[in-house]
């Protein structure tokens, strides 16, 4: 078990990788028919613990796997929005309609499931600093012991304030490293963000155990060529707490951007331009616009990480 302190996403994916490769085991079992990945192989090691010590040094860029960053920052609002429709994720990542069971909704989506439970522990943990029961349960074995295409991988968010930080730890019953940890560790790492902003504190380490750390038996060669490559890493600016109504805007010019994407409307940067937006917010909806230009040329992602590095760059 590689249990290394590590400050950027982006190196503790190559470690990660690197380490997978050399130690892993080929797993043939089957599993669920109804899993996305039935018939597959794995490399696999198991009861893994992943420690980024700068949570905000969450976007991964390599060459060999560069991220799709409107999906990414898409995802995220998406999960705040407390939306489980397939239509908004399909237009960040057009392979989300290949996890739903019927083309309208996601069975897993993480919003609904969340959102009320991390309001919960923001009131515990403002009243209660050194509380241990600031827990967020993703997975409900209630309702996902099911054959469902989109059954959480994530189970559940323990936040801790200790120090004067925002300490989270979560846990992931599976995760592939090579293709999705990049956009869990992106996606974590921002809630983790939204707690400690709304209890007014710095983020600590971010602390992440996997049941199951793969990758799939055809994916070797790529997760080879990643692990020996240099990862690139960019901050992105620190989150300010918005109030409602800063969000209400957040939420109604991404409505308007998919809008423009999909060439439904050609008012995208007047709504930008009439809406006041505090920095931080401002550089969300400048991905988002940025991503939306690119769908109109026809193009399915934002791959460019020129685009995050200059997101708060003043107008």
């Amino acid at each position: 078990m590689l249990r290394e302190y590590v400050e950027s996403a982006a190196t503790l994916y190559r470690m990660k990788l690197d380490y997978l490769l050399q130690c892993g085991d080929l797993v043939h079992e089957p599993v669920s028919p109804s899993s996305p990945s039935s018939g597959k192989k794995i490399i696999e090691v198991f009861g893994e613990r992943l420690t980024l010590t700068n949570p905000e040094a969450r976007f991964i860029y390599t060459p060999g796997r560069p991220l799709n960053i409107g999906f990414a920052i898409g995802n995220f609002l998406y999960q705040l929005s407390g939306r489980d429709d397939v239509d908004m994720l399909e237009y960040y990542n057009p392979l989300a309609m290949k996890f739903s069971d019927d083309g309208v909704r996601l069975h897993g989506a993480y919003g609904p499931r969340i959102l009320h439970q991390m309001d919960r522990i923001i009131g515990m943990l403002t009243s209660s600093p050194g509380s241990r029961r600031a827990v967020v349960t993703v997975f409900d074995g209630r309702i996902d012991h099911i054959e469902s295409k989109d059954v959480p991988c994530p189970v559940s968010m323990q936040v801790l304030v200790r120090d004067e930080h925002v300490v989270m730890l979560t846990s992931f019953r599976s995760q592939n490293l090579l293709m999705v940890f990049p956009y869990d560790i992106f996606l974590f790492t921002l809630l983790h963000e939204w707690i400690a902003v709304h209890l007014g504190l710095p983020m600590g380490v971010h602390i992440q155990f996997c049941g199951s750390l793969h990758i799939y038996e055809d994916e070797v060669a790529m997760a080879r060529r990643i692990a020996q490559s240099l990862p690139l890493d960019i901050p992105m600016s620190s989150m300010t707490r918005p109030d409602g109504e800063e969000m209400e805007m957040v939420f109604y010019i991404e409505k308007q951007a998919r809008y423009y994407g999909r060439g439904m409307t050609n008012e995208l940067y007047s709504e930008i331009r009439a809406r006041s937006l505090s920095p931080y917010w401002s550089g969300l909806v400048r991905i988002l616009a940025a991503f939306a230009e690119s769908k109109r040329r026809g193009e399915s992602a934002l791959r460019d990480p020129l685009v995050l590095a200059h997101a708060w760059d003043a107008p």
